[in-house]
């Protein structure tokens, strides 16, 4: 657990660095752990259910509804999309029920949760001096870009008129084509990406970070590719930029000490 002072010291990064998007000479780095996987079996084949019965199973490990899901859409975004053509109004009044309920939620949770330290934490590791939310869509993903901004970009963006400029958006990097939407909603605080095996190579992402680095903040979780991440922050400003890194790859306080040696000593470019 760290110390009060350590505390201070993560905050003043944060604020500096990523909310103010100030000089400085790294971003704030955080560790998340690697859920990915349940310890019992892998699956012989990917299901489309909840219950896994012995002879679904190998001897190793179970994969999870979400990894199937993850696994099951393992294209390249940009080789296809979803859209809408039966019923997209009846969508659309499904989501805009969805948003009133999470509205609800949100107004409910910071009834109860007051700021510490000046501001308010998040599961995803960082610190914000006011209140905050990361919406977490995945689905957006399959759509095409204009589908979102037609369909779901209000609801998102009502969220952030409602609580204010702490307001991120989740996106995996197997499904992100929709970012310019999301930078155009006002006042959203920034984009949170999670890079995947399954998407497109760390190093292959590097003009997109930079873009959306120049609009707004980034929160970059490297869950795969971890081999580049090293070329890959070289090339990014600091300044609006919080890293998580997977335990899978960073373990010990000696791994995370040589991770910020590796890539924030020396000249960026």
């Amino acid at each position: 657990m760290k110390s009060q002072a350590q505390l201070e010291a993560s905050i003043e990064r944060f604020r500096r660095g990523f909310w103010d998007r100030k000089t400085i000479d790294r971003p704030p780095v955080g560790v998340a752990p690697d859920r990915s996987w349940l310890p019992i079996n892998y699956l012989k084949e990917p299901l489309l259910r909840g219950e896994v019965l012995p002879t679904d199973v190998t001897r190793d490990r179970v994969r999870t509804d979400y990894e199937d899901y993850a696994a099951r859409r393992a294209v390249k975004s940009d080789d296809f999309f979803l859209d809408l053509s039966d019923d997209p109004q009846g969508v659309a009044d499904a989501a805009a029920r969805v948003n009133e309920l999470h509205r609800d939620v949100l107004d409910m949770h910071f009834s109860l949760v007051r700021e510490k330290l000046g501001g308010y934490g998040h599961i995803f590791g960082y610190w914000a001096p006011q209140v905050t939310t990361v919406i977490q869509e995945d689905a957006m993903g399959m759509c095409s870009p204009s589908c979102y901004r037609d369909l779901f970009m209000p609801y998102n963006a009502a969220i952030v008129e409602q609580l204010g400029p702490g307001v991120f958006f989740h996106l995996h990097s197997t499904g992100y084509r929709h970012y310019r939407h999301l930078l155009d909603i006002p006042r959203l605080a920034g984009l949170q990406m999670t890079v995947e095996a399954n998407g497109p190579q760390l190093l292959d992402l590097i003009p997109v970070l930079r873009e959306i680095l120049e609009r707004t903040r980034l929160i970059l979780f490297v869950d795969s590719h971890f081999d580049q991440l090293q070329a890959t922050t070289r090339q990014l400003p600091a300044e609006g930029l919080y890293l998580m890194v997977s335990d899978k790859f960073v373990s010990t306080d000696g791994d995370f000490k040589e991770l910020l040696a590796a890539n924030w000593s020396g000249k960026r470019v």
